[in-house]
């Protein structure tokens, strides 16, 4: 793709967006190719290139956070591929989205109105044994490695640095460090316990609740609703599992709030362990316990299990969506039934000229 042919394409996809004539699409901002350098592309081996940065920066490209991937990518020949129903708020009548586990290990499903399913990990059918694949991020450098499915239209590769042709994509999001220190205020307190306790009651629904009048309001994180966004992480990696039983409850809430009391002997599991507990004693639930204070960086490695549904945050935002949905994505029949055919490859420019005032966007990993 020539430069100019790439800035005809982006000047095209601002007016889309400014006259509103691609209805179902949602105006998102992108953390990709944070040092500009033009790694935001990923290749198709029948349809050519894709773009996880297709309006430039801050258009709507591919964003990805802790609990998932919204944004777009977008092919010459095949159009738009959503990466979450977030996008056009069409979860309550179709649900899908590529999820990440906070490691980096993505999974779930896009979706292309031309080409129909994309999968991002062989775990969403269990089919690993007969076709292994799946698309990770690597955690120390941001970048995009393996390929997704489509039963459309074949692979889709996110790197490939050998040969004549190389190309990938690179991400300014890195996995969330986790600790008890829920609000950021330099400590994990029996505070912090309580709304880990408050999050973990089922009875309070409100996100807002978890944290009111609990959160240092000088904190890095100060906003009650952060504060649940943050735990719903945290409980799906595992932390606020403290007896070890693959389950979060009233049981493991107690346990953390002795423990960040100043409880270390046995009296840390007082009031009782989950049944299944695999974490019996004061000395391996303090192992556990401790790998998550402050500064210590714990729960950056990948979970034991990786659930491919949608995170329970994302549900609840879901559901506080508006029923707005888009007729033209019947997702049960791909609109496409044959194999598109192959188009030369050609490889994008990565030449972009760029404001000598911009903003690094690695300054801006996370959506304010």
């Amino acid at each position: 793709m020539t430069h100019s042919k790439q800035c005809g394409i982006q000047v095209v996809l601002s007016a889309v967006l400014v006259l509103g004539l691609s209805g179902s699409l949602a105006l998102a901002s992108d953390n990709i190719d944070p040092d500009d350098s033009g790694a935001q592309y990923a290749w198709s081996e029948n349809t050519g290139w894709l773009n996880a940065e297709p309006g430039g920066d801050g258009g709507p490209g591919m964003f990805v956070e802790d609990d998932g991937v919204s944004g777009y990518l977008w092919s010459e020949n095949t159009g738009w591929v959503s990466l979450s129903c977030l996008n056009n708020r069409t979860c309550l009548s179709r649900d899908y989205r590529v999820t990440n586990d906070g490691a980096g290990n993505l999974a779930g499903y896009a979706w292309s109105e031309n080409v129909g399913w994309i999968s991002f990990s062989c775990s969403n059918t269990n089919a690993c044994s007969t076709k292994n694949y799946g698309v990770t991020i690597d955690p120390a450098t941001g970048d995009f490695n393996g390929r997704a499915w489509s039963e459309n239209t074949g692979w889709i590769s996110f790197r490939n640095q050998s040969g004549s042709i190389s190309y990938g994509v690179e991400t300014a999001w890195r996995p969330l460090v986790l600790s008890w220190d829920l609000d950021l205020n330099g400590e994990g307190n029996v505070w912090d316990g309580s709304m880990i306790c408050r999050y973990l009651d089922p009875a309070i629904t409100d996100s807002e609740q978890v944290g009111a009048g609990l959160v240092d309001p000088s904190g890095g994180r100060p906003d009650p609703k952060k504060i649940t966004e943050y735990l719903s992480v945290a409980e799906a990696r595992g932390m606020l599992d403290a007896d070890g039983n693959g389950t979060s409850d009233h049981f493991d809430c107690k346990i953390i709030t002795a423990f960040l009391f100043g409880i270390t002997s046995d009296s840390l599991f007082a009031n009782g362990l989950g049944s299944g507990a695999t974490r019996t004693t004061a000395d391996a639930l303090l192992a556990f316990l401790r790998d998550f204070l402050p500064g210590m960086g714990g729960a950056v490695s990948t979970p034991e299990a990786v659930t491919v549904s949608t995170p329970s945050n994302v549900q609840s935002l879901a559901s506080a969506l508006t029923s707005e949905t888009t007729a033209s994505i019947v997702l049960e029949q791909p609109l496409i039934s044959q194999t598109i055919e192959p188009v030369k490859v050609t490889k994008p420019s990565s030449a972009k000229k760029k404001s000598r005032h911009k903003r690094s966007k690695r300054t801006q990993t996370r959506r304010r």
